[in-house]
Parts: structure tokens; sequence; C-alpha cells
């Protein structure tokens, strides 16, 4: 079965036939109180997800970056190292690297650095040497450093993309280090850990009735417990922490070139990005980008033919934002640069490898909302890893973590997430109350340009 938005609304109309009354509309909140906030509630025995569940006063939680309850959940089984599978609740990476589940991943990025230094002779940590800084591979194995979690994620919308799930859940780390009281800092890497979440039997209302917090639990410590409870939504039983559905996914600062090597751009950075999936004996082994090709490969005409005959027979679900191209067509590795966004081309793929007039012969005005050549064009390379990283983000992230208030101005970030999440909020709210209600949700998304209303132009 083709996972594509059609496929997930045929799984999704048996599995809510008996919920398809939609419930009276709710005052909508704001993304950022959608995003680390839960509405009030009338206890937290009457939160516990059920197919006769009432969220009539609450709106699920879609983002928690609130650094004490991220601190809580580490300590009770969401820290990197006990995702992993180790027995301690905290792990630097110098521990983290031996492990047998983790060690190729680490080993992998390894050779990453090198095949980056080997292609370029400016490279280098030595900042005396070398005029392009290439990452120090020392911090995947330094005691004094470790991945932090950094933000929770609620990703109802990517339920498309795998008929039987209702979306992801994502934990997303963040490497830091310290070397003392005085040299500590975090780094630009993060590490996501993208989870399945399975549907039930009655759809997916389940699911998202599992993030409506109840009020008794404002505390952070509180928080924690409920969310990893037996009704929340990380609780360890639904996780599937140790599954092959499990996925792994480094973005990171490969090299910086800085304002006085690269003037004209006020310096450059590349970010290499990464997948990594369990084997049969649980390791960690990289495998292909999703929606993302490889501009070279398709020099290849029976490659560029398969890509071209996918395009016009999948046109709605990209159209909506919701297809997924066929494994032989994708890259394993890619590389996003820095800055200018879009407007680089090494950051849109499609464009790179069919040019800026491939659909210049179709006629897409009856689009939603890929209405042109270069819209489609646009659609296409912001489906892909680097162009979705490189849109309305922050250095090529989409969700870097808050500060504490200790941390240096000059070194601290004033937002945690980026602009093209802020916009998507209200988006995935939608989603995930339509899946509340019963109803079949509508997953269509505007280009990320356009993300300021829903279906608008930015």
């Amino acid at each position: 079965m083709p996972r594509t938005l059609a496929a997930w609304g045929a799984a999704a109309l048996v599995a809510c036939a008996s919920h398809d009354s939609p419930r009276p509309s709710a005052p909508r909140p704001t993304a950022s109180t959608a995003a680390t906030t839960a509405a009030p509630a009338p206890s937290a025995a009457s939160a516990k997800p059920s197919a006769n569940v009432s969220s009539e006063a609450r709106h699920p939680t879609l983002l928690i970056t609130d650094l004490k309850v991220l601190a809580q959940l580490e300590q009770r089984g969401l820290s990197l190292a006990s995702v992993l599978g180790a027995d301690a609740t905290e792990l630097s990476n110098r521990e983290l690297a031996q492990l047998p589940r983790f060690a190729p991943l680490v080993r992998e990025l390894e050779r990453e650095v090198e095949r980056a230094a080997a292609a370029d002779k400016l490279a280098g940590v030595d900042v005396g040497r070398f005029s392009h800084r290439l990452f120090d591979r020392r911090f995947l194995r330094l005691a004094q450093a470790r991945f932090v979690l950094a933000g929770v994620v609620n990703r109802p919308d990517r339920a498309p993309f795998d008929p039987e799930s209702c979306g992801e859940t994502r934990l997303i780390y963040r490497l830091a280090y310290a070397l003392d009281a005085e040299r500590a800092s975090k780094l630009p890497m993060t590490l996501g850990v993208e989870l399945q979440v399975p549907r039930g039997a009655a759809g997916c209302r389940e699911a998202a009735a599992r993030w409506l917090e109840p009020s008794s639990a404002a505390a952070a410590e509180a928080r924690a417990t409920w969310l990893l409870s037996e009704q929340g939504p990380l609780s360890p039983a639904l996780s599937r922490l140790g599954s092959a559905k499990g996925r792994f996914v480094v973005n990171w600062q490969l090299v910086r070139w800085p304002a006085t090597i690269r003037p004209d751009l006020g310096g450059h950075a590349e970010y290499l990005l990464r997948s990594f999936r369990a084997d049969s004996a649980g390791a960690l082994q990289p495998e292909r980008l999703e929606n993302t090709v490889d501009p070279r490969a398709l020099g290849d005409a029976r490659k560029r033919a398969e890509l071209l005959a996918f395009l016009q027979q999948d046109a709605a679900s990209i159209d909506a934002g919701t297809p997924l191209l066929p494994d032989s067509l994708l890259a394993t590795r890619a590389l996003s640069v820095t800055p200018r966004g879009l407007h680089r081309l090494a950051n849109r793929p499609f464009t790179a490898a069919l040019g800026p007039t491939a659909f210049a012969d179709r006629d897409l005005s009856g689009g939603t909302f890929v209405k042109s050549n270069q819209g489609l064009l646009r659609r296409l390379d912001q489906l892909s890893c680097q162009g979705c990283h490189q849109a309305r983000s922050v250095a090529g992230f989409h969700l870097l973590g808050e500060d504490a208030a200790n941390v240096p101005a000059e070194n601290a970030l004033a937002v945690a997430v980026s602009p093209q999440v802020t916009a998507d909020l209200p988006r995935r709210l939608r989603i995930a109350e339509q899946m509340l209600s019963g109803a079949l949700p509508d997953f269509s998304a505007p280009l990320a340009e356009h993300g300021r209303a829903e279906g608008g132009y930015g």
C-alpha cells in the first residue's frame, strides 16, 4: 500500500467511522499557548484517554521546551542513554559511544568528518592553521559532553507518511559540553529520535487524547509524571523505544567559514543531515533520507524517468505536501548550507537535478498550494531534508531548545524554535483536534513561506 495521504485516509475512515460527528468548536489558543501548556481540565482522572473522552476545555500539547520539565523527563527515562537501552539514567558521550547500539552511528559521523577534511585542505579544528572551521570529532567521545533533551514534539501531521500510525512523537537532543565551570556551552548539533505513534482500534482519537494534560499537573515534576504515566503520551509501553520503527536523525554543523573568509555572504556554514535505523541486532545503521534525491544520481536517465513518472502519478499528494518518494530515488546524506536559505541552489536538490523549467509544459493552475512550475519545484525542494531545514529556520535548525537564565547573553538563544515551526503549530493543532473529534484530518500544508496563515501568503 503506498504511504500517501490517500492511503492514510482510507485507513482512518474505517477506524473512525463510529466517531465522525464533529464536536462543537472551542476557542483556539495561540500557537505559543498550544505549544507548551494545557488548558484547564476537571481532573486528572477525567483526562484518561478513552473513546468517550471530552476535550471541550482542553487542547493537545504540541511542543515541550520547558527546561524544568525536560530535566524531569530525562531523569525518569527519556535521557538518550535510557532511550538507547542503557541501565544508567545519564551517560557521557564517551560512554554512549561504547554502546553496541550507538557505536555504529558514532563511527559513521566520524567518517563524515574525515571525508570533509580530505575534501577540503583548508578545513580543520586548529583555528591558527585552518581557515575553515571543521567540527571537532572529539566531542562525539568526550567524557565532558553529552546529548541533552532540548524538546519533545507532538507531530500528528506525520500520520499520512505511515498509514499504520497516528503520527510521531519526537525527542530532540542537543549536544552540550562542560569542561569546567566557565568553559561550557551547547553546540550546533542535534540528534532526533522519531517514534511512531501506534494506531488504536478506534483510530487516532485515543492517541490524540493522551496529549490533553490535566490542569492538576502544572508543576514540572507533576507534568513529567503525567506525561510518562499509563495515560500520558510518553508512556514507556507506547514509545516502543527498542523498535525498528524508531528513527534517529542527525543534523550538525560540519564546517564553518568565518565572515572574513566569505565576506560576500557574511560567512558560510554546511550542515550534514543523516538518518539511522536499528538493524536486526539493534545497532543503528544509515538509512535513506525521506523525500531527498541526490541530484547527481538523477543524471541516470532511468532514475530521472522514474522520478518524473512518480511526480505525475502523485500530483495530489505533492500539492498537499504529503508524498513519499520511492527508496530507489533517495540519497543517504544531504548537506544544507547557510546563509540565504532557499536562495542557495545547494538547498534545492530537485531544482538542481531537473532544472528551473522542468514542469513548464504542465497546467498546474488547479492546485490548492502548487499552481505553477516554480511552485512545484519549491514544494519538492521544501520536502527534501536540506530544503526543509533551510526554510524559515534558525541557521538550518527548527528546534534548538531554550537556554537557562544563567547563560551569558552573547551565547544564548532568544527563541527555542524556528519561525516555520511557530507558523505551523496552528495547523498541527487543527489536525490533533480533528483526530480528537473523530473526523478525517486535513493534512495538507502550505509552503513554508506561506505559513503565516493557513493557505495564505506570508
